[in-house]
């Protein structure tokens, strides 16, 4: 993505980095994450959400540091969807899910 002296290859790859951390800017600052956490811990869908919740306040996690750490990989999944315009990847969110307080690397 950049070169040795930490500028990007080219015109095309700096728009798309700037376009994506627009839409992670945009997504933070408009809680869609904690909207989505709400939404998968109502529904309980995926059922791995709630678990982890659950989980995390019983490790001694704050509701809302818990419910933190859930949106953080949801917009992990959502950037990584946008970055190589592939599907959203439920197993990948539920693995991550399980290591959690731990984040994956980005």
């Amino acid at each position: 993505m950049t070169n040795a002296h930490g500028c990007f290859r080219s015109h095309s790859i700096a728009q798309d980095f700037c376009l994506l951390r627009s839409y992670i800017s945009s997504i933070r600052k408009q809680g869609l994450q904690v909207w989505v956490v709400e939404n998968q811990l109502r529904e309980n869908d995926p059922p791995e959400t709630r678990q982890t919740y659950e989980r995390l306040l019983a490790e001694g996690h704050s509701d809302e540091e818990a419910r933190l750490l859930i949106g953080n990989l949801v917009t992990r999944q959502i950037y990584t969807v946008l970055k190589t315009r592939t599907l959203y990847d439920g197993k990948q969110f539920v693995a991550d899910l399980a290591r959690l307080p731990e984040l994956p690397d980005a």
